[in-house]
């Protein structure tokens, strides 16, 4: 059949096909017709006119074809084009300005399109299939050009993909109320919120994060600063920070996040393929990743052993994953060791000045303490092991304090806290047990130096260099308060066992070497 109308007539006819999603001639109709129906012409009728509740499958095809600009051979059609007919030209010219079609204007977000009209459409229509139909219906329309545009691609996985899994199939029951458009344009800290708003310690939370993570906030990354290009991904970042901040608020699924999930290495992509990071751009983003495990020992709040062995977990599976073999697989093991650490100034590990506060500078690449390298492990077992005995000795003492004491404080700091040390050791010593003793004066002296052997040259050097939580507490003064300490619970002990021997038997307690005996 003959289509010679004006390019005006072919656009209103086009439209009226489209709102009557009548897709079989609008194709036939654009085949015939391409220099006056051209693609982005189409894409906006389309956008503006097609029932959003259409089946994407109705009209993907036809999308493919004018992407492609090959159409198969259709066999003519017969058209109702009375109502253009009947119109003048000037009249078709009026009634298409008249038409306000949507404009192929890429939206505001991460998206990045370019000037692809295709993928602009795409975008636009599967918002609104989402705002009509939901959000389930979109991956009908966008899964088949997964592998043409892609752009779409990117968008699909990084948007698309982690809300689907949020609302549909791992909390359906407690759905984000944000539609596909709004979850594109949220700040990235709030999308990270949205996505992890039910990752907690309820129900099943604490043994869900590495999924959640794997599954939502992994894809999700994807998508920063235009596939990662930049030096740093700010998605990335806003993960390890939401990572971060858990410790103070929720320090038990802080750790759990190291134990369950490898980093951004470890990403669920489900039936879409692989991501698109480069080695290098991997090797750099888990270097952030191990970065925030140590952000995260330091800035667990709670000081008690639980809290220190959550610390230490994080401290293992980094050195696992550095490949750093842990000797212990325990705090108590660790802390029992007492093992030398090296001289991290004399060794040029640490900076002679240590970062004067921890602030919010902890993902800081420049920060020593959580460089991610051998010598930041070091410093955190270091400090996890000092925290520890500090807590078991009845002073509770987190990561952090254990920093604070050891590098901003002054020498009569030290030797305060010291001095209470030595106190609750005394406190809460056994009877007749020297064994106690022994191990508490290992203890004390090694929280001065951090090791070596307590009695060796080096440590009663005074030119070393090594310093502890103790380290700028004399030796000889250390030494003289722990004995006062334990002289005094000596008189203790011999004053209760000379109450409770008889006179009778003309019984005496003395001290021999640190254990208590009766003698006739």
């Amino acid at each position: 059949m003959s289509l010679e109308l004006s390019p005006a007539k072919l656009i209103l006819l086009a439209v009226h096909l489209a709102s009557q999603a009548d897709i079989d001639t609008l194709s036939f109709l654009v085949s015939r017709r391409p220099e006056a129906l051209r693609k982005d012409i189409v894409l906006r009728i389309l956008l503006t006119y097609l029932s959003e509740r259409t089946p994407s499958k109705a009209y993907v095809p036809f999308l493919q074809e004018l992407a492609s600009g090959e159409f198969p051979d259709y066999d003519p059609v017969e058209i109702d084009r009375a109502h253009v007919e009947e119109l003048s030209d000037d009249e078709a010219v009026q009634k298409v300005r008249g038409l306000r079609l949507l404009p192929l204007k890429a939206p505001a977000g991460p998206v990045d399109v370019g000037d692809n009209a295709l993928a602009i459409f795409l975008v636009l229509r599967a918002h609104r299939v989402d705002q009509e139909c939901g959000l389930t219906q979109v991956p009908d329309l966008l899964v088949p050009f997964l592998h043409t545009v892609p752009a779409i691609r990117s968008w699909m996985i990084s948007t698309l993909l982690p809300l689907l899994r949020r609302n549909f199939e791992y909390y359906a029951r407690h759905a984000s109320p944000y539609t596909l458009a709004e979850f594109d344009g949220l700040p990235g800290p709030t999308a990270v919120s949205v996505l992890l708003s039910e990752t907690s310690l309820e129900g099943d939370g604490l043994q869900l994060v590495g999924r959640d993570l794997r599954g939502m906030a992994g894809p999700w990354m994807l998508g920063g600063e235009k596939d990662g290009r930049k030096p740093k991904n700010s998605r990335l970042e806003h993960v390890l920070a939401w990572i971060t901040l858990q410790a103070q608020n929720n320090w038990r699924l802080a750790v759990q996040v190291f134990e369950q999930w490898d980093g951004p290495v470890d990403i669920d992509l489900g039936e879409y393929g692989d991501g698109w990071w480069t080695d290098e751009q991997q090797r750099r983003f888990q270097a952030q990743y191990g970065q925030a495990g140590l952000a995260t020992a330091y800035a667990i709040v709670e000081a008690s052993v639980d809290g220190l062995d959550g610390a230490f977990r994080i401290f293992h599976r980094l050195s696992t994953l550095w490949g750093h073999m842990p000797n212990h697989d325990s705090l108590e093991s660790l802390a029992s060791a007492l093992e030398s650490i090296p001289d991290l100034y004399k060794e040029g590990l640490l900076p002679l000045s240590m970062p004067p506060r921890m602030g919010g500078n902890l993902l800081d690449d420049e920060n020593p303490l959580t460089k991610p390298a051998g010598e930041s492990l070091l410093l955190l077992k270091a400090l996890i092991t000092s925290a520890f005995i500090l807590t078991k000795s009845g002073l509770p003492c987190t990561v952090r304090r254990a920093y604070d004491i050891t590098f901003l404080h002054s020498a009569k700091e030290q030797g305060s806290e010291a001095v209470r040390f030595i106190h609750a050791i005394a406190s809460r010593a056994p009877k007749n047990d020297d064994g106690y003793w022994n191990t508490a004066r290992r203890e004390l002296l090694w929280l001065q130096l951090w090791g070596p052997d307590v009695d060796s040259p080096e440590s009663l050097s005074s030119g070393s260099s090594r310093r502890g939580v103790f380290g700028l507490v004399d030796r000889r003064f250390l030494e003289t308060e722990f004995l006062k300490s334990l002289l005094s619970s000596m008189r203790t002990c011999l004053h209760t066992c000379t109450v409770i021997i008889s006179p009778s038997n003309h019984s005496q307690a003395i001290p021999s070497h640190g254990r208590y005996m009766t003698t006739p």
